[in-house]
């Protein structure tokens, strides 16, 4: 490569490291445009296909999958799919409170919020018995608090949602403690009454537009697990009672809780985003899954800024995770920077594989080791659910892969974690029969 060439290519790369932004979600027209791909199993498909056939009805859907597997980019595409047969609105919660200590009230006020937005950006007319509702809302003004929060943060990094069972499950963060100033009501509405205010809204904007309404409501799936719990087990009644489409973001660890069953039966269905499945559940390579992911970092960089081998490598790392496999191409790039390097080789994979993976593991808690290790040794990759298995989910530990069967493996970055634990416990084990033998 002549000098020429090589600068374009390391600018290309530099150019790279703002790109690849591994937390951020395709929540914008420009960025779905951009760099959206879709995926083999064509899950949103069927899940479109789906609410296309409720027309009629109030359906409320549970959304989940792993941190970092593209939840929310699939759900805005979602959201800008169905929006010339339907009134669909995407919001983040987090756009509206702190995820600490969430209740029913806030949640709905915040679809109150969304609703009154609407009347607004499409100028609908209020019919005489949405007129007091309007009023209402207005009279029940925000007004700023103060109040006293401990935030967890990703050491080094940007905060990554959530809350306190973050910081448990994946032992990477640090506690911040300060003065935090949110809205809140002036005069809290009832919630019963609230409700039924919102559903006479609804019937007007359904009336007005001709279109059913669809709520899709993400980062709820950022709670922790104790207060997803608390949310779902306590309000699933109330948060199906408006009357219209729900899609609700929950942690992947509450479909596995034995809780789960007992709100079911409030919800119509419960979809899991499969992760593309880069291996096979014997171990080798699975070759649609790493072209689905390849597709999806060409979006971002172009393959030829990678030697051969080189971003497979940096793939079959990633288990399959998006934000994983962006995170590691991302410190591939910064790594051939800083080393004036045109070219992404293996060695700088290795290299980021390595920086990454510390951090990893960092996420991981000592006792949840020896279920790693069980999973790792699992023949038929069906480890029983346990809360340390629902931990492990949520904290990547390990990866569900969802196809004809669902299995189960640990993350490729933990993997070396378990065999080197495999290999302490056994050590430990042969010590204490020595000890045994000798007494």
């Amino acid at each position: 490569m002549n000098p020429q060439k090589e600068a374009a290519a390391l600018k290309k790369i530099e150019n790279a490291i703002s790109i690849l932004e591994a937390q951020k979600s395709l929540d914008t027209e420009e960025l779905v445009a951009k760099y959206y791909v879709e995926r083999e199993s064509k899950f949103i498909n069927k899940l479109k296909k789906e609410i296309r056939l409720s027309k009629g009805r109030t359906i409320k859907i549970l959304f989940s999958g792993h941190m970092g597997s593209g939840k929310s980019s699939e759900l805005f595409k979602l959201k800008e799919d169905l929006q010339d047969e339907f009134l669909s609105i995407y919001y983040s919660i987090k756009e509206y409170m702190n995820l600490f200590g969430i209740d029913v009230s806030a949640l709905i006020e915040t679809i109150a919020v969304q609703l009154r937005k609407i009347f607004e950006e499409k100028k609908i007319k209020l019919k005489e018995d949405s007129k007091d509702i309007i009023d209402k809302l207005d009279n029940w003004k925000s007004r700023e608090r103060q109040t006293q929060y401990r935030e967890e943060k990703r050491a080094g990094k940007a905060g990554i949602g959530g809350s306190l069972v973050v910081a448990e499950a994946r032992g990477e963060l640090h506690s911040e403690k300060g003065t935090k100033t949110e809205k809140v009501w002036e005069q809290e509405p009832d919630i019963n009454n609230l409700i039924m205010s919102l559903n006479r809204l609804i019937k007007n904007i359904q009336e007005e537009t001709k279109k059913e309404l669809i709520i899709i409501i993400d980062d709820i799936d950022k709670l922790d697990l104790a207060d997803a719990e608390n949310l779902f087990l306590r309000y699933s009644r109330t948060m199906t009672a408006l009357n219209c489409k729900i899609i609700y973001t929950v942690p992947i660890s509450l479909l596995y809780s034995h809780h789960y069953r007992q709100f079911e039966s409030f919800y119509h269905r419960s979809y899991l985003l499969p992760i593309s499945r880069v291996k096979n559940k014997d171990g080798s390579d699975n070759e649609a899954g790493i072209r689905e992911m390849q597709k999806i970092i060409a979006k971002r960089i172009s393959p030829k800024l990678f030697a051969e081998g080189a971003l497979k490598k940096a793939i079959l790392a990633s288990g399959g995770i998006i934000r994983d496999a962006i995170r590691i191409i991302q410190e591939c790039c910064l790594i051939c920077v800083t080393e004036n390097k045109p070219m992404i080789h293996e060695a700088a994979v290795n290299e980021a594989i390595s920086s990454i993976k510390n951090e990893f593991l960092r996420q991981i808690p000592k006792d949840l080791y020896p279920k790693l290790i069980e999973v790792k040794n699992s023949p038929s990759k069906k480890p029983d659910n346990d809360q340390e298995l629902q931990k492990l989910l949520y904290c990547l530990g390990v990866l569900e892969y969802i196809n004809d069967d669902t299995w189960y493996d640990v993350h490729p970055l933990a993997l070396e974690l378990a065999e080197q634990k495999e290999k302490e416990l056994r050590a430990k084990e042969e010590e204490l029969a020595r000890s045994r033998d000798e007494t």
